[in-house]
């Protein structure tokens, strides 16, 4: 049931909105039912209370019947016992009061008619006994009338009596059958109701598993096709019973994939051809631009021999324009040898406070050009770090290069510490400026390729905007991260934290970090 029902929802072909709606309308078709079979049972129980209270009323009549019944004869035998004409007349009246009586108690002794009328019948022979009796009485026949009362009127009392409390035990007889086919029926109609329910509950519970079932089995497949596929796999091929909009759905995915693959392959060849061509371009472009620069150097050398003093200003514009150009075209041929899987770091056993003082002295010029001051915090104890010390090197330079050309007149800082976590030892280098800082919206955007960081204060800054896309590169392939705390107006805070590797726990030769 659990797995045809779902796949029967699914083949079924109507829209899912139409599905739904179907599914709604039997919920409330049970509903409906749940509530007919209650108002059923109600009405039952509400007619067991009616018949309860006529009963009663019966039980009612019937006593008090029964009551008259009893004081009448007893007045009779008194009257009869002792007779004089006003004792007489009084028990004359009696029995055609109780003529009326009789009357009354036959509205509610219609389902008793051969008793009342057996009743009847003796009640009449009996008042006819007595007005028998009360003729002989007045004519002074006392011994015919005493012969006449013990043959007949005390046989018709006695008897007349018996079918009054017969007719009492008959009602409550009745009534004692009535509560126990009252408590029968409350309990069949307790079961029906609360079996109909837990069926109607079943129902709806397993009509509800089958429509998710049918719609979130599909949708669990794509949501796992597009989890692939957001991984960049789009081997994947989902298939789904439903003929439906999910169905379709589930086409149009497969579709979006096979197409999403092909479009793939096309953007990862580009890209291979991309960082082979500014690979290639980059290589071809150095060799004449050290030429450019060496013989520059030449020509100033020449020039202060010669005292042509005023050729050297242009010579530098050209030196320093070749170094410039040399350091973009550096950045592009990382760039694209990190993206094309053809860059290997190489760690080595090295001193990091030793890594730190070469940075800071070859960034010293550059601090001094904006009148910056170099603040410079780390203590003895940061030991000994296993990393590739060219690309640790190139991203302290960078951090504290940016740092200086945004920072004018203000200060500098870099702090390292050493210390414990996730189990493992971590070294954080932190560096810091005051300079003009950075909006959330420029934040977003730092470490994209070729973005740089415009306004009024650094437009005059050059550069391809990429040396910190290569810092967060060459941090991720060692195995740390790099964040970023700025504010807009008040300075940046750049942290690399990488792991620390001592070369005394492995194999030096067998730690090579690789994209």
């Amino acid at each position: 049931m659990m797995a045809w029902l779902p796949r029967l929802i699914a083949r079924a072909p109507a829209t899912v909105y139409t599905k739904l709606n179907w599914a709604f309308m039997a919920i409330v078709a049970l509903i409906i039912a749940f509530g007919g079979i209650g108002l059923i049972a109600l009405n039952e129980s509400n007619q067991r209370t009616e018949d309860f209270v006529k009963l009663q009323r019966k039980i009612a009549a019937y006593r008090q019947l029964q009551h008259d019944t009893t004081n009448q004869l007893y007045s009779i035998t008194t009257a009869l016992l002792s007779p004089n004409e006003e004792m007489l007349l009084s028990a004359l009246r009696q029995l055609n009061q109780y003529r009326y009586d009789l009357e009354r108690v036959q509205f509610v002794s219609r389902d008793e008619v051969e008793l009342f009328d057996k009743i009847q019948q003796d009640h009449e022979e009996l008042t006819e006994v007595i007005s028998q009796v009360v003729g002989l009485t007045r004519a002074g026949m006392v011994y015919e009338a005493m012969e006449l009362r013990h043959l007949r009127a005390n046989p018709l009392s006695d008897r007349l009596e018996r079918l009054t409390n017969e007719m009492v035990n008959r009602a409550e007889a009745e009534i004692v059958a009535k509560a126990d086919e009252s408590k029968l029926s409350y309990v069949v109609s307790q079961r029906v109701v609360i079996s109909f329910g837990l069926a109607s509950i079943g129902l709806a519970l397993l009509l509800g598993n089958a429509i998710s079932r049918s719609l979130m089995g599909p949708l669990m497949k794509m949501h796992d096709m597009l989890s692939h596929i957001s991984t960049g796999d789009f081997s994947h091929r989902i298939k789904v019973p439903n003929r439906d909009e999910l169905g379709g759905l589930a086409e149009n995915l497969n579709r979006m994939s096979e197409e999403l693959r092909g479009l793939y392959y096309q953007i990862e060849m580009a890209s291979n051809y991309k960082s082979e061509f500014l690979a290639n371009v980059s290589h071809e472009l150095r060799t004449p631009l050290n030429a450019i620069i060496g013989y520059s150097e030449m020509l100033i050398e020449d020039a202060e021999e010669k005292g042509h003093e005023d050729f050297i200003p242009d010579l530098g514009k050209i030196h320093t324009s070749g170094k410039h150009l040399l350091a973009l075209i550096k950045d592009i041929l990382d760039l694209s040898k990190i993206e094309a899987g053809k860059i290997d770091l190489i760690p080595e056993q090295l001193d990091l406070i030793k890594i730190i003082n070469e940075v800071v002295t070859t960034v010293e010029p550059l601090a001094k050009k904006y009148k910056n001051r170099l603040d410079i915090q780390y203590n003895d104890k940061l030991g000994i770090l296993y990393a590739d010390p060219t690309r640790l090197r190139q991203m302290l330079f960078n951090l504290l290069s940016n740092a200086c050309k945004f920072t004018e007149r203000g200060t500098i800082t870099l702090d390292a510490e050493r210390y414990n976590a996730r189990q493992n030892d971590w070294l954080n280098i932190s560096v810091s400026d005051t300079g003009v800082g950075m909006t959330r919206e420029q934040m977003d955007k730092l470490f994209q390729p070729f973005s740089q960081i415009r306004n009024q204060s650094t437009s005059k800054h050059d550069g391809t905007g990429l040396g910190l896309v290569i810092t967060k590169r060459f941090c991720n392939m060692m195995g740390g991260e790099i964040k970023v705390e700025s504010e807009f107006g008040k300075g940046s805070t750049f942290t690399l934290s990488l792991p620390v590797n001592d070369i005394q726990t492995g194999d030096a030769d067998a730690v090579v970090y690789q994209i």
